[in-house]
Protein backbone atom coordinates (compact mmCIF):
# COMPACT_ATOMS: atom_id res chain seq x y z
CA UNK A 1 0.00 0.00 0.00
CA UNK A 2 2.76 2.32 1.09
CA UNK A 3 4.82 1.36 -2.77
CA UNK A 4 1.07 2.23 -4.56
CA UNK A 5 0.90 5.38 -2.97
CA UNK A 6 4.57 7.13 -3.55
CA UNK A 7 3.83 5.34 -7.15
CA UNK A 8 0.53 8.01 -7.47
CA UNK A 9 2.56 10.60 -5.72
CA UNK A 10 5.19 10.02 -8.56
CA UNK A 11 3.11 10.43 -11.58
CA UNK A 12 2.86 13.31 -13.56
CA UNK A 13 -0.04 15.71 -12.53
CA UNK A 14 -2.30 16.83 -15.35
CA UNK A 15 -1.70 20.01 -17.49
CA UNK A 16 -4.88 22.38 -15.17
CA UNK A 17 -3.06 21.36 -12.40
CA UNK A 18 0.33 22.49 -13.07
CA UNK A 19 -1.32 25.82 -14.96
CA UNK A 20 -3.40 26.77 -11.53
CA UNK A 21 -0.13 26.43 -9.77
CA UNK A 22 1.40 28.73 -12.33
CA UNK A 23 -0.99 30.99 -12.10
CA UNK A 24 -0.86 31.27 -8.32
CA UNK A 25 2.77 31.72 -8.21
CA UNK A 26 3.65 33.90 -10.99
CA UNK A 27 4.85 37.31 -10.87
CA UNK A 28 1.92 40.27 -11.11
CA UNK A 29 2.83 43.65 -13.13
CA UNK A 30 2.73 46.98 -11.02
CA UNK A 31 0.18 47.85 -13.29
CA UNK A 32 -1.58 44.83 -12.53
CA UNK A 33 -1.70 45.12 -9.19
CA UNK A 34 -3.03 48.88 -9.66
CA UNK A 35 -5.69 47.78 -11.43
CA UNK A 36 -6.96 44.63 -9.48
CA UNK A 37 -6.65 47.19 -6.35
CA UNK A 38 -9.31 49.63 -8.19
CA UNK A 39 -11.82 46.87 -8.97
CA UNK A 40 -11.83 46.04 -5.38
CA UNK A 41 -12.34 49.25 -4.76
CA UNK A 42 -16.62 49.07 -5.16
CA UNK A 43 -17.58 52.89 -4.51
CA UNK A 44 -14.77 53.88 -7.10
CA UNK A 45 -16.10 51.51 -9.94
CA UNK A 46 -19.00 52.92 -9.54
CA UNK A 47 -18.29 56.53 -9.76
CA UNK A 48 -15.92 55.52 -12.82
CA UNK A 49 -19.23 53.79 -14.43
CA UNK A 50 -21.10 56.91 -13.98
CA UNK A 51 -18.85 59.47 -15.23
CA UNK A 52 -18.40 57.48 -18.17
CA UNK A 53 -22.49 57.58 -18.78
CA UNK A 54 -22.75 60.78 -18.01
CA UNK A 55 -20.04 62.04 -20.52
CA UNK A 56 -21.52 59.83 -22.87
CA UNK A 57 -24.88 61.39 -22.41
CA UNK A 58 -23.50 64.73 -22.60
CA UNK A 59 -22.10 64.52 -25.84
CA UNK A 60 -24.70 61.55 -27.33
CA UNK A 61 -27.58 63.07 -25.87
CA UNK A 62 -28.31 66.37 -27.25
CA UNK A 63 -27.67 65.02 -31.31
CA UNK A 64 -30.89 62.38 -30.56
CA UNK A 65 -33.45 64.61 -28.97
CA UNK A 66 -35.26 66.94 -30.84
CA UNK A 67 -33.64 70.49 -32.39
CA UNK A 68 -36.42 71.93 -31.25
CA UNK A 69 -36.12 72.11 -27.99
CA UNK A 70 -33.74 74.52 -27.94
CA UNK A 71 -35.61 77.07 -29.66
CA UNK A 72 -37.10 79.84 -27.04
CA UNK A 73 -40.64 79.51 -26.15
CA UNK A 74 -41.81 82.54 -24.47
CA UNK A 75 -45.62 81.20 -23.38
CA UNK A 76 -43.72 78.20 -21.45
CA UNK A 77 -41.29 79.87 -19.59
CA UNK A 78 -40.17 78.09 -16.07
CA UNK A 79 -42.75 74.74 -16.87
CA UNK A 80 -42.69 72.59 -13.91
CA UNK A 81 -41.37 68.68 -14.95
CA UNK A 82 -43.84 66.80 -17.05
CA UNK A 83 -43.55 64.24 -19.90
CA UNK A 84 -42.92 66.99 -22.43
CA UNK A 85 -40.07 68.41 -20.71
CA UNK A 86 -38.49 66.07 -17.73
CA UNK A 87 -36.96 68.79 -16.22
CA UNK A 88 -39.07 71.95 -17.18
CA UNK A 89 -38.00 74.75 -19.16
CA UNK A 90 -35.53 77.70 -18.60
CA UNK A 91 -36.51 81.79 -18.51
CA UNK A 92 -36.38 81.60 -22.51
CA UNK A 93 -38.96 78.39 -22.35
CA UNK A 94 -36.09 76.08 -23.82
CA UNK A 95 -35.97 72.29 -22.46
CA UNK A 96 -33.77 73.01 -19.22
CA UNK A 97 -32.84 68.58 -19.81
CA UNK A 98 -31.50 69.61 -23.28
CA UNK A 99 -29.83 72.55 -21.98
CA UNK A 100 -27.93 70.74 -18.97
CA UNK A 101 -26.93 67.76 -21.58
CA UNK A 102 -24.65 70.61 -23.51
CA UNK A 103 -23.96 72.75 -20.44
CA UNK A 104 -22.53 69.63 -19.45
CA UNK A 105 -20.73 69.43 -22.46
CA UNK A 106 -18.82 72.87 -21.89
CA UNK A 107 -18.62 72.04 -18.32
CA UNK A 108 -16.57 68.83 -18.04
CA UNK A 109 -14.54 69.72 -21.28
CA UNK A 110 -12.99 72.82 -19.21
CA UNK A 111 -12.41 70.31 -16.61
CA UNK A 112 -10.67 67.95 -18.63
CA UNK A 113 -8.74 70.54 -20.31
CA UNK A 114 -7.86 72.82 -17.17
CA UNK A 115 -6.60 69.63 -16.02
CA UNK A 116 -3.73 68.97 -18.08
CA UNK A 117 -3.03 72.37 -18.10
CA UNK A 118 -2.45 72.25 -14.51
CA UNK A 119 -0.52 68.51 -14.61
CA UNK A 120 1.97 69.83 -17.40
CA UNK A 121 2.90 72.93 -15.38
CA UNK A 122 2.33 71.22 -11.85
CA UNK A 123 4.58 67.97 -13.05
CA UNK A 124 7.54 70.26 -14.64
CA UNK A 125 7.78 72.85 -12.09
CA UNK A 126 7.58 70.23 -9.70
CA UNK A 127 9.46 67.29 -11.15
CA UNK A 128 12.48 70.10 -11.47
CA UNK A 129 12.50 71.36 -8.23
CA UNK A 130 12.16 68.39 -6.62
CA UNK A 131 15.19 66.30 -8.67
CA UNK A 132 17.62 69.16 -8.96
CA UNK A 133 16.80 70.60 -5.28
CA UNK A 134 18.78 73.26 -3.79
CA UNK A 135 18.74 76.40 -5.28
CA UNK A 136 16.18 75.98 -7.93
CA UNK A 137 13.82 74.04 -5.29
CA UNK A 138 14.57 77.02 -3.16
CA UNK A 139 13.36 79.19 -5.80
CA UNK A 140 10.67 77.56 -7.23
CA UNK A 141 9.16 76.49 -3.50
CA UNK A 142 8.66 79.94 -2.51
CA UNK A 143 7.11 81.49 -5.64
CA UNK A 144 5.11 78.36 -5.55
CA UNK A 145 3.99 79.96 -1.96
CA UNK A 146 3.17 83.35 -2.65
CA UNK A 147 1.17 82.29 -5.18
CA UNK A 148 -0.93 80.24 -2.55
CA UNK A 149 -1.04 83.09 -0.66
CA UNK A 150 -3.43 84.87 -2.60
CA UNK A 151 -6.71 83.69 -3.05
CA UNK A 152 -7.16 82.15 -6.46
CA UNK A 153 -10.40 83.71 -7.29
CA UNK A 154 -9.78 87.20 -7.41
CA UNK A 155 -6.72 85.88 -9.31
CA UNK A 156 -9.12 83.84 -11.88
CA UNK A 157 -11.58 87.36 -12.27
CA UNK A 158 -8.56 89.83 -12.56
CA UNK A 159 -7.47 87.59 -15.38
CA UNK A 160 -10.29 87.04 -17.13
CA UNK A 161 -11.60 90.71 -16.59
CA UNK A 162 -7.76 91.31 -18.14
CA UNK A 163 -9.37 90.12 -21.51
CA UNK A 164 -12.70 91.98 -21.77
CA UNK A 165 -15.26 90.56 -23.92
CA UNK A 166 -12.75 87.75 -25.03
CA UNK A 167 -12.52 86.74 -21.37
CA UNK A 168 -15.71 84.59 -21.70
CA UNK A 169 -14.82 82.28 -23.66
CA UNK A 170 -13.62 78.64 -23.17
CA UNK A 171 -10.00 78.76 -24.42
CA UNK A 172 -9.11 81.73 -21.63
CA UNK A 173 -11.52 80.55 -18.46
CA UNK A 174 -9.37 76.80 -18.98
CA UNK A 175 -5.87 78.58 -19.24
CA UNK A 176 -6.82 81.21 -16.33
CA UNK A 177 -7.93 77.90 -14.22
CA UNK A 178 -4.68 76.00 -15.48
CA UNK A 179 -2.04 78.44 -14.90
CA UNK A 180 -3.45 79.07 -11.49
CA UNK A 181 -4.45 75.76 -10.16
CA UNK A 182 -0.87 74.49 -10.82
CA UNK A 183 1.30 75.18 -7.75
CA UNK A 184 -1.30 72.59 -5.47
CA UNK A 185 0.22 69.90 -8.35
CA UNK A 186 3.75 71.25 -7.99
CA UNK A 187 4.03 70.44 -4.12
CA UNK A 188 2.73 66.84 -4.57
CA UNK A 189 4.97 65.80 -6.87
CA UNK A 190 7.85 67.78 -6.03
CA UNK A 191 7.80 66.09 -2.60
CA UNK A 192 7.09 62.21 -4.89
CA UNK A 193 10.22 62.98 -6.53
CA UNK A 194 12.63 63.86 -3.82
CA UNK A 195 11.76 60.35 -2.79
CA UNK A 196 12.48 58.82 -5.85
CA UNK A 197 15.76 60.70 -6.56
CA UNK A 198 17.09 58.67 -3.73
CA UNK A 199 16.43 54.89 -4.82
CA UNK A 200 19.17 52.55 -5.88
CA UNK A 201 17.92 52.59 -9.47
CA UNK A 202 18.55 56.03 -10.27
CA UNK A 203 22.15 56.32 -8.41
CA UNK A 204 22.47 53.10 -11.00
CA UNK A 205 21.32 55.11 -13.58
CA UNK A 206 23.69 57.91 -13.10
CA UNK A 207 26.30 55.77 -12.89
CA UNK A 208 25.57 53.70 -16.06
CA UNK A 209 26.23 57.61 -17.77
CA UNK A 210 22.14 58.24 -18.29
CA UNK A 211 21.78 62.30 -18.43
CA UNK A 212 19.20 64.14 -15.99
CA UNK A 213 16.97 64.55 -18.97
CA UNK A 214 17.15 61.16 -20.06
CA UNK A 215 16.93 59.95 -16.25
CA UNK A 216 13.64 62.34 -15.33
CA UNK A 217 11.63 61.03 -18.82
CA UNK A 218 12.51 57.20 -18.19
CA UNK A 219 12.63 56.73 -14.18
CA UNK A 220 11.44 59.47 -12.62
CA UNK A 221 8.35 60.87 -14.03
CA UNK A 222 6.82 56.64 -14.82
CA UNK A 223 7.68 55.74 -11.36
CA UNK A 224 5.93 58.89 -10.20
CA UNK A 225 2.31 58.42 -12.31
CA UNK A 226 0.46 56.87 -9.46
CA UNK A 227 0.42 60.63 -7.35
CA UNK A 228 0.30 62.61 -11.02
CA UNK A 229 -3.06 60.32 -12.22
CA UNK A 230 -4.92 61.09 -8.72
CA UNK A 231 -3.40 64.63 -8.66
CA UNK A 232 -5.20 64.90 -11.79
CA UNK A 233 -8.37 62.53 -11.02
CA UNK A 234 -9.18 65.66 -8.15
CA UNK A 235 -8.13 68.52 -10.49
CA UNK A 236 -11.22 67.50 -12.93
CA UNK A 237 -13.68 67.73 -10.08
CA UNK A 238 -11.76 71.20 -8.37
CA UNK A 239 -11.56 72.66 -12.03
CA UNK A 240 -15.63 72.06 -12.29
CA UNK A 241 -16.11 74.38 -9.55
CA UNK A 242 -14.28 76.42 -10.38
CA UNK A 243 -15.94 77.09 -13.06
CA UNK A 244 -19.27 76.84 -12.02
CA UNK A 245 -18.20 79.78 -9.25
CA UNK A 246 -16.75 81.87 -12.08
CA UNK A 247 -20.18 81.69 -14.65
CA UNK A 248 -22.42 81.83 -11.20
CA UNK A 249 -20.50 85.10 -10.28
CA UNK A 250 -21.00 86.36 -13.81
CA UNK A 251 -16.96 85.97 -14.98
CA UNK A 252 -17.65 83.02 -17.02
CA UNK A 253 -19.07 81.60 -20.62
CA UNK A 254 -20.66 83.84 -21.77
CA UNK A 255 -24.06 83.34 -23.63
CA UNK A 256 -25.16 81.84 -25.79
CA UNK A 257 -22.50 78.86 -24.78
CA UNK A 258 -24.08 76.94 -22.16
CA UNK A 259 -22.69 75.24 -18.80
CA UNK A 260 -24.23 74.20 -15.69
CA UNK A 261 -22.60 77.34 -13.20
CA UNK A 262 -23.59 79.46 -16.49
CA UNK A 263 -27.57 77.93 -15.67
CA UNK A 264 -27.11 78.71 -11.88
CA UNK A 265 -26.45 82.19 -12.58
CA UNK A 266 -29.52 82.79 -15.10
CA UNK A 267 -31.82 80.79 -12.98
CA UNK A 268 -30.89 82.92 -9.52
CA UNK A 269 -32.19 85.97 -11.41
CA UNK A 270 -35.39 85.02 -11.88
CA UNK A 271 -35.69 82.09 -8.57
CA UNK A 272 -38.21 84.40 -6.70
CA UNK A 273 -40.66 85.88 -9.53
CA UNK A 274 -41.29 82.21 -11.26
CA UNK A 275 -42.85 79.64 -9.37
CA UNK A 276 -41.35 77.00 -10.66
CA UNK A 277 -37.72 78.73 -11.11
CA UNK A 278 -36.22 76.43 -8.66
CA UNK A 279 -36.27 73.88 -10.55
CA UNK A 280 -33.69 75.68 -13.30
CA UNK A 281 -31.20 76.06 -10.11
CA UNK A 282 -31.42 72.51 -8.73
CA UNK A 283 -30.74 70.61 -11.73
CA UNK A 284 -27.55 72.26 -12.79
CA UNK A 285 -26.44 72.15 -8.98
CA UNK A 286 -27.59 68.27 -8.57
CA UNK A 287 -25.30 67.88 -12.08
CA UNK A 288 -22.04 69.46 -10.61
CA UNK A 289 -22.10 67.76 -7.40
CA UNK A 290 -22.74 64.57 -8.96
CA UNK A 291 -19.82 64.92 -11.46
CA UNK A 292 -17.57 66.24 -9.10
CA UNK A 293 -18.31 64.00 -5.72
CA UNK A 294 -17.93 60.94 -8.37
CA UNK A 295 -14.63 62.05 -9.53
CA UNK A 296 -13.35 62.31 -6.52
CA UNK A 297 -14.40 59.22 -5.14
CA UNK A 298 -12.45 57.62 -8.34
CA UNK A 299 -9.58 59.54 -7.29
CA UNK A 300 -10.11 58.24 -3.27
CA UNK A 301 -9.26 54.69 -5.23
CA UNK A 302 -6.75 55.79 -7.86
CA UNK A 303 -5.31 56.71 -4.50
CA UNK A 304 -5.80 53.86 -2.65
CA UNK A 305 -4.51 51.43 -5.88
CA UNK A 306 -1.21 53.34 -6.04
CA UNK A 307 -0.62 52.91 -2.43
CA UNK A 308 2.10 50.04 -2.55
CA UNK A 309 1.11 49.06 1.75
CA UNK A 310 -2.47 48.60 0.32
CA UNK A 311 -0.88 45.38 -2.36
CA UNK A 312 -1.96 41.74 -1.02
CA UNK A 313 0.20 39.74 -3.12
Amino acid sequence: MINTALEQSELPRPAAELRADYDLTREIGYYQLVWRRLLRHRLAVIAGCVILLLGLACYIGPILLPARWDEPDLYNRYVAPSLTHIMGTDDLGRDLFKRILEGGQVSLAVGVLAMLVTIVLGGLIGALAGYFGRRLDNVTMRFTDSILAIPQIFVLILIIASFGQAGHTPGVIILAIGVTSWPYTARIIRSVVLSIREKEFIEAARASGSGNLKILVRHVLPNALGPIMVAATLTIGFAIILESALSFLGYGLGPPIASWGGMLFNANAFIYNAPYAPYAALFPGLMILLAVLCVNFLGDGLRDAFDPRSFER
